[in-house]
């Protein structure tokens, strides 16, 4: 193993690249409105059901 190589590669993992910041920020807000869609998609049908379920029931 070349220690020059070693070093280098700490140094390297030392300061972080910007384009992997940009990508890791924009991954976290990715997932954050992924996230809140999700929720948001899963409140509508609990507030959406039991209309549902009323109006299957008039149905029958």
């Amino acid at each position: 193993v070349n220690i020059h190589n070693f070093d280098t590669l700490r140094k390297s993992q030392r300061r972080p690249s910007f384009p992997n910041y940009c990508l890791l920020l924009a991954h976290v807000f990715y997932i954050e409105i992924t996230l809140f869609y999700f929720s948001s998609i899963r409140h509508i049908f609990v507030v959406l059901s039991p209309l549902f379920n009323t109006r299957l029931q008039l149905r029958q």
